[in-house]
C-alpha cells in the first residue's frame, strides 16, 4: 500500500511589498501551522516518508522544510518547478514520475491546482482546501505512473483550524 499526502503550503505573508509571488514567505500563522501539522501527522500516522516534493516558491519550500525536519525522509527535498502554477495535470505528472520503490510521499504546492487534484483523485467536491491542509491518499498500485482517480482512495483531510485552534 502506497500513501501520499497533498499539502497546500502554509499561510503566506503579503506584508513585504515588491516581492514577486514566488518570493513570498510564510507569515506568523504559517510558521505556526506547518511544524504543528508535520508533528501531528508524524505522531498519529506512525509512518516514515521516502520523499518530500515541493514547489520552488519560498512559502512552499519553507513549509516543506518543517515537514522535512520532522520526518527526516530517506531522500533530499525534491523541488519541482512544474508544481508552481503549472496546472493540475502537471502535478499529477509529478506524482506519476515518482520511483516505484517509494512507498510514502508528501507533495507541497498551491491552489487552485491542489483543490482540483484532491477533488479529482478523491472523487470529492471540496470547494477550497485551506493553507497547510493535508489530504491523505492511499493506493495499491505497484507503479506511481498508474495513479488515477479509479485506483486512489482519499483517507482523510487534515485541517489546521480543526486541529490547532
Amino acid at each position: 500500500m502506497k500513501n501520499f499526502f497533498i499539502v497546500r503550503h502554509a499561510k503566506s505573508s503579503w506584508s513585504q511589498h515588491g516581492l514577486s509571488d514566488i518570493e513570498r514567505p510564510l507569515n506568523k500563522r504559517g510558521n505556526h501551522d506547518a511544524p504543528k501539522m508535520a508533528a501531528y501527522l508524524k505522531n498519529n500516522l506512525e509512518l516514515t516518508l521516502d520523499w518530500i516534493i515541493s514547489s520552488p516558491a519560498v512559502r512552499a519550500r519553507q513549509t516543506a522544510g518543517y515537514f522535512y525536519d520532522v520526518f527526516q525522509p530517506k531522500n533530499d527535498l525534491d523541488i519541482r518547478r512544474d508544481i508552481y502554477h503549472g496546472g493540475m495535470e502537471d502535478v499529477v505528472d509529478v506524482l506519476r514520475s515518482i520511483e516505484s520503490k517509494a512507498q510514502n510521499v508528501l507533495l507541497i504546492g498551491h491552489n487552485p491546482d491542489l483543490t482540483m487534484l484532491v477533488n479529482y483523485l478523491g472523487n470529492s467536491n471540496i470547494e477550497n482546501i485551506p493553507t497547510c491542509s493535508t489530504s491523505h491518499f492511499q493506493t495499491k498500485v505497484e507503479e506511481w505512473k498508474e495513479i488515477n482517480s479509479e485506483n486512489v482512495k482519499l483517507v482523510k483531510v487534515y485541517l489546521p483550524k480543526k486541529l490547532f485552534y
